[in-house]
């Protein structure tokens, strides 16, 4: 089944992502979970989970499009650790972060902010 997912992030809380099915259906059960917490010059996503049985349906992909739109428009990085041997640090990688270091348990990543098309 796909999906349309609306996404609304604001930044320093947490959020349960919630999905349509794309024949207008509402769909009951929460989806993702997110919580991005601002620092004085950065953004650290502390929790992205997309619940298993939802994984692979471009639901993680949507959250971040919307949390890099609002990143790129304030001009402020993005930081986030990913459990060493994670799928997720393959996710991350394709959507733009950069491994900066790693410690045992974890490695961390960085997304500068792009460019937006007003200051083109």
């Amino acid at each position: 089944m796909l999906y349309s997912i609306a996404v609304y992030i604001k930044v320093g809380a947490s959020f349960a992502i919630w999905g349509a099915a794309m024949d207008g259906r509402t769909v009951t059960r929460r989806k993702a979970v997110i919580r991005i917490r601002p620092q004085e010059d950065s953004w650290v996503l502390d929790h992205l989970y997309v619940l298993p049985e939802h994984q692979r349906k471009g639901i993680g992909a949507a959250v971040l499009r919307d949390v890099f739109a609002q990143a790129d428009a304030k001009r402020v990085p993005i930081h986030l650790g990913a459990l060493r041997g994670s799928d997720s640090n393959r996710f991350y990688q394709r959507h733009g972060f950069i491994q900066t270091d790693e410690a045992e348990w974890d490695i961390y990543y960085l997304r500068q902010p792009r460019r937006t098309n007003v200051e083109n």
